[in-house]
């Protein structure tokens, strides 16, 4: 009788320390530091491999498409936010396109190529 005592009294004792000693986790998320550009074309580029270099940075392949189609099928070049070089050459080194551009958080830059 002693010993069922004892045993009950240890087991709410310790359901009592454990579940009173639970962790507070919190956590707050905002907006991605991240943009994206996004290269199109009307017809002469379209569809054919260029080569899109960011900052000096190395160049990046991209293959341009319809404008009406860029935010659906459009490759996503993701970029930090801020001002940009960006420079866009074909496969022979031809530069298509050469701009400073600014981009802000969470959005995107069309490159228009001929």
């Amino acid at each position: 009788m002693i010993h069922s005592l004892i045993v009950l009294l240890v087991l709410v004792t310790s359901v009592a320390a454990f579940s009173s000693c639970g962790s507070v986790a919190s956590a707050s998320y905002g907006m991605q530091d991240e943009s994206y550009l996004i290269v199109t074309a009307s017809k002469q580029y379209l569809g054919e491999t260029v080569f899109v270099s960011i900052d000096g940075d190395s160049a990046v392949q991209a293959v341009p498409i319809k404008e009406k189609h860029a935010v659906r099928k459009g490759k996503r070049i993701v970029v930090s936010p801020g001002k940009h070089t960006v420079v866009v050459t074909d496969r022979s080194g031809v530069r298509l396109y050469e701009k400073q551009i600014f981009v802000s958080t969470n959005n995107g830059k069309m490159i228009h190529l001929p």
